[in-house]
């Protein structure tokens, strides 16, 4: 008899399942895990939440509101960051 998934493998399944078009009926051992284990329960809500708050995003795109010199000021910044972090050569 196969035991339960680790968390690692449930993490790894749900996320594969958020990806997935059409719904998929879930394992009983995957559906036991997350009876039992509220940590990735939780993860499972946050993976949800992400997924719609991006569906949300999609369907009404905002456009960006910043005056022309606070958006200048943070591409230097960003600039500034990637010069330093971008490995020598």
């Amino acid at each position: 008899m196969m035991g339960l998934p680790s968390c690692r493998e449930v993490a790894a399944l749900l996320s594969r399942e958020q990806d997935d078009t059409a719904p998929t009926p879930r394992s009983l051992s995957l559906r036991l895990h997350l009876l039992m284990c509220r940590h990735c329960r939780r993860y499972e809500r946050q993976l949800t939440w992400l997924r719609r708050s991006f569906i949300r995003v999609r369907a009404n795109p905002v456009a960006p509101k910043l005056p022309a010199h606070t958006r200048a000021r943070i591409r230097k910044r960003l600039r500034r960051h990637d010069d330093f972090h971008s490995p020598p050569g």
